[in-house]
Parts: structure tokens; C-alpha cells; sequence
């Protein structure tokens, strides 16, 4: 076997890809998702093939991390996917899958190399789903690898990304170099602006990241267990090729003036030293200022740099969460530093509403993906007086949620209910002009205006209220339980604000197919009263709802369960 041969492989085993920054356009996504194979005397367990988007040339860029037995530190390095023949109108599928890999050919030589794959199979244009047949890879160093591995693709209607961006990394465990060609949005052509290159990183690893005043936006995850986690802090690279710490009003920028149509070539990384910045994720951005890039959210990921510690992905990922080809169900998601609360409304076999929470959902060591136990609860009925906390008798484990984001707005589901196990894609739901923006933040939350965030009241454990606020209108869930003890969830999904600053709308109970249906259809609602919420200041507020004639009032505070909560805008 060749030494490329022997890396391959080796890469294939060491199943460690972290991909940051996808360079995608349009609005189609595609999976194709592998059922496990076996290659140069290797298995391959069953995973993701490969994303990418539009069609019938359907095209990726992403940046990944690799690592190969038995050599010191990682690769970050490109990985370039074209697929062909993806005429999704009609009934069967064949062409051909592009990657353009580069490798370490050992612990110190890098190459380039194109695996080439041939694929057949059918298509229902109505479920756009189908089954294939992928088989490869062919290259120069490829004998021995080739393959037959079964697959299945699918197409999603997905956001696109905030504005176009195609990376090039190339780090090694010396150096690092990455750059980035952006295109501005058709909005701000014209205007004028800077673009700005920032990191996350952890502050021990930033000149000042620990100093007073110093602000942070995140918990770094550590690799081994018992060390003390590291706070996670926003920097810059100085001309000494080091991370220095700064407040978002005082980024530097790379270059300002009038914004072209023809976008910008941006550097990131210009052969900078990788201990100096190992575990730093670098983002670029652009906007009238670099307080305004921040606030609206104008930036994205750009490349991790691989590390013993990494600090989460921004924005926060604080939001609600859903498919938009299977409305109906959905998933709130609250982060505070590396830990997330998710709350999951579905349905059980009986069509009744059912919700489900992984209370303490843990970043793993990527950045991107967070996995903690899945639980059930039961309690007193909603309008109980005194609601009784829940205790431990409350409380069933069901099995596990896992939450992967390769992008900011876009992430993969995935959990089980009692041994069964649903996969799904989930992309936030925009209602608004746009979702909102949330950030870590040290700083007190009296004085916000956006209310998006997991509400409860501490003297009641077990009952909360997420809230996703954009524009002037709020969309609300109430996880409670009925009068039997039953876990039951009610949506206010259009809560207009009123001339005293309240925020009223029609409440609703839904019913629907159980939560592993496919196809996921036949939802429908019930109006059951109102809901009315009314913030006295950033952090409190007054909830009034009318449930089947019942009325309730509850006084409610923004839940803090983790450091640094975020503030959304």
C-alpha cells in the first residue's frame, strides 16, 4: 500500500472531521448519507457522505480538521466537493462525486489529491428522497480502496447563509494560513463599510485575556477531564502573530471603504504560528462598524484552528428550531456558555402533544456538537396553587438528544425515545424580517428590549416559557401538564405587541403524528384561550394565559443555569 494509501485509510479510521465553514449559496441542501463500508481492509461505520448545495451541480467547501495515528497534533486543510446529476424532476439519478482532498502523507508531507466516485440510483421527486449506489473512490494511490457503499440522499429547503464565503486553509501543526473571498449581500453593495477578521479564543491563550475588564463570551471545553475550564475571550492577531484581547467597539479593521459587488479577498491567517493560535476560531464580517457587524449578526465561522480546548461556535445558538417541511413540531434551544437547554415539542402514538428536555447538553470537543440526556416529565396540572416543584420521582430518562452545527443557522438533530431513534435536519425559524441575534454577554440584561430566552418561575420547578422574539412579535411555548399530570405544551405563535408594551396573541393546543412519522403530516390546532406577557424591565415579567376557561398568572425571570448567559437583538 502507498503512503498516500496508508494516510487515507488511516484517515478514514481516525473519524476526526470537524467542518466549519460550508461555502454554500443556495436554497437546496443535499445529504447523502452512507450505510457503513468497508475499504482497504478498513469499516467504515455508517455516517454522513457529504453535504452540499444546489442542484444539478451540487458543490462544497469546507474546512476540516484531521488527524492521523500516530503523528503529533492536527491538519486543518480543504476539502472541495462537486457532484454531478442531480436532476431532482426526475425518477432515477447518476453522475459523479469530486473531492479534492489534501493530505498528510505522514507527520510532515502535505499533498493534494481528487477522489473520484461514479453513482447511480433512484429518485421520488415528490419526497425527494432516494436510494444510490456510490462507487470509488479512483485516483493516483487509490489501488486497493475502491469500494461499493449503499447510500441514501436527500433534498432540504435550507436558509441561506449570510452572505457567500469561500475559505482556503492550509495549518499544520507549525504554521497556519487561511483565507477568505466574501461577496457582500445585494443590500449592501454600495455602501460603505469595513470587513473585519476576529477570533474566539481561550483567554490563556490571548495576550490579556485575562485581564480586568476583559470580556468574556464563552466557556472553552477542555479535552481532559478535571482541568478548570477556560473562559473564552474575542480577539485579534497582531503583527507579532499572537492573539490579542479587545472589545467588539474596538476590533481593528481589515480594510474599509465603499462595498463592491465584486466582494473581497480577505487574509485570516498568513503563515501564523499554530501554537500561537491553536483552539482559536476565527470568524469574518463586515458592517458600518464593527459594533453594528456584532449586533446584526454579519459574520460567519471561518476556520477552527485545532487545539486542547475550543470555545463554542458564535452566534449562540439560543433560538427555536424547526423543519419547514414538517411544521407542526419544533425544538427551543437555550446556550449559555458550553451547555445547552433544549426543549422538543412533538407528538406521542395517540396524536396528544408531548415534550421532552435535555436539561445539560455539553459541547463537545469541536465546538459544534452537543449531546446530553433526553428526559420526560410529569407534574402538577398548570393551574395548580401552590405549584409543587418536581422532584426526582418526576423525572424519566428516555434516551439522548445530540445537536451538530456545521453552520450557524442550520444543524442536525438527533435523538432517541425509548429505543426509538429520529434524525432531522433543523434550520431557526425566521417569522420576522430576521432572527434574532444572540451573543454571550457579561453585562446585566435589565435594560434589553429583545425577550428571547428559556422564562420560569424558581419557585415552581418543573413548568417554563421559551420565548423567540423578532421584530415586534413574540412566538411563545409553555411546556406545563394537564390536570392528570401529563406533560402538555401550548404555543402562542403570534404574540403582537400592544400600545402599553405588552405582547397579546391566541393560544393554541395542537395535535399530530407521532414524533418518528414518516412523512411527518396532518397537524392541526385548537384555539384554547389567550396568552398575554408583560416584561416590567429586561429580566422579569407577568404571564397571563386562559387554558380551557382556567386562568393563570405566573411571574416569571430570565433562567440563568450556566456562564455566560446571552442577550439576543
Amino acid at each position: 500500500m502507498t503512503s498516500f494509501s496508508r494516510a487515507f485509510t488511516a484517515c478514514l479510521a481516525a473519524a476526526l472531521v470537524i467542518a466549519l465553514s460550508p461555502a454554500w449559496a443556495q436554497d437546496t441542501r443535499i445529504t447523502i448519507t452512507h450505510n457503513g463500508y468497508t475499504t482497504g481492509g478498513i469499516a467504515v461505520p455508517a455516517g454522513v457522505f457529504l453535504h452540499c448545495r444546489s442542484a444539478p451541480t451540487c458543490t462544497s467547501e469546507e474546512v476540516v480538521s484531521i488527524s492521523v495515528p500516530g503523528c503529533p497534533g492536527t491538519y486543518a486543510v480543504n476539502v472541495r466537493t462537486t457532484v454531478t446529476g442531480l436532476h431532482l424532476a426526475q425518477s432515477s439519478l447518476q453522475g459523479t462525486i469530486v473531492t479534492g482532498v489534501v493530505f498528510p502523507g505522514g507527520c510532515t508531507e502535505i499533498f493534494q489529491v481528487d477522489l473520484n466516485y461514479t453513482y447511480t440510483g433512484s429518485w421520488n421527486p415528490s419526497t425527494r428522497e432516494g436510494s444510490i449506489t456510490i462507487v470509488g473512490p479512483t485516483c493516483n494511490g487509490c489501488e486497493g480502496l475502491t469500494a461499493t457503499i449503499p447510500a441514501t440522499i436527500k433534498a432540504e429547503t435550507v436558509p441561506p447563509p449570510v452572505f457567500p464565503m469561500t475559505v482556503t486553509a492550509n495549518i499544520t501543526p507549525v504554521s497556519a494560513t487561511a483565507s477568505a473571498q466574501i461577496q457582500f449581500r445585494p443590500q449592501d453593495v454600495g455602501s460603505s463599510g469595513s470587513v473585519y477578521v476576529f477570533a474566539v479564543a481561550p483567554a490563556g491563550r490571548v495576550l490579556g485575556g485575562r485581564d480586568p475588564g476583559v470580556i468574556t463570551v464563552g466557556t472553552a471545553l477542555l479535552e481532559k477531564a478535571g482541568q478548570k475550564a477556560d473562559s473564552c475571550v474575542i480577539s485579534q492577531v497582531n503583527a507579532a502573530g499572537q492573539l490579542v484581547a479587545v472589545t467588539g467597539a474596538q476590533l481593528q479593521a481589515y480594510l474599509s471603504g465603499t462595498l463592491s459587488s465584486q466582494g473581497a479577498a480577505v487574509s485570516i491567517l498568513n503563515g501564523t504560528p499554530t501554537p500561537n493560535v491553536s483552539g482559536a476560531t476565527f470568524y469574518v464580517g463586515y458592517g458600518s462598524s464593527s459594533s453594528r457587524m456584532l449586533d446584526t449578526g454579519v459574520f460567519r465561522n471561518a476556520v477552527l484552528v485545532p487545539g486542547n480546548d475550543v470555545c463554542p461556535m458564535l452566534p449562540s445558538q439560543t433560538s427555536l428550531w424547526w423543519n419547514p417541511n414538517e411544521s407542526g413540531w419544533g425544538l427551543n434551544l437555550n446556550q449559555q456558555g458550553s451547555t445547552l437547554f433544549g426543549t422538543l415539542f412533538t407528538y406521542d402514538a395517540s396524536r396528544a402533544p408531548r415534550w421532552f428536555v435535555m436539561s445539560g447538553g455539553r459541547m463537545g470537543a469541536d465546538g459544534i456538537t452537543y449531546t446530553g440526556d433526553l428526559y420526560r416529565t410529569t407534574g402538577p396540572a398548570f393551574n395548580a396553587n401552590p405549584f409543587t416543584p418536581i422532584g426526582a420521582g418526576n423525572v424519566t430518562r428516555v434516551g439522548t438528544m445530540t445537536l451538530s452545527f456545521g453552520d450557524a443557522s442550520v444543524g442536525t438533530l438527533t435523538y432517541t425515545v425509548d429505543g426509538v431513534q429520529v434524525r432531522k435536519t433543523v434550520q431557526r425559524q425566521v417569522f420576522g424580517s430576521r432572527a434574532a441575534n444572540c451573543l454571550p454577554t457579561p453585562d446585566s440584561r435589565v435594560a434589553s428590549t429583545n425577550y428571547q430566552d428559556l422564562w420560569w418561575n424558581p419557585a415552581e420547578s418543573g413548568w417554563g416559557l421559551n420565548v423567540t422574539h423578532q421584530d415586534n412579535t413574540v412566538f411563545a411555548t409553555l411546556f406545563t401538564y394537564d390536570s392528570g399530570g401529563r406533560d402538555v405544551w401550548l404555543v402562542m405563535s403570534a404574540g403582537a405587541r400592544q400600545s402599553d408594551g405588552s405582547y397579546l396573541g391566541e393560544l393554541y393546543r395542537t395535535s399530530g403524528p407521532s414524533f418518528n412519522s414518516t412523512p411527518f403530516t396532518g397537524v392541526t390546532a385548537t384555539p384554547v384561550g389567550t396568552m398575554r406577557l408583560r416584561f416590567s424591565d429586561g429580566n422579569t415579567g407577568t404571564l397571563t394565559y386562559t387554558f380551557n376557561g382556567a386562568t393563570v398568572t405566573k411571574t416569571i425571570q430570565r433562567q440563568v443555569f450556566s456562564s455566560p448567559p446571552s442577550t439576543c437583538n
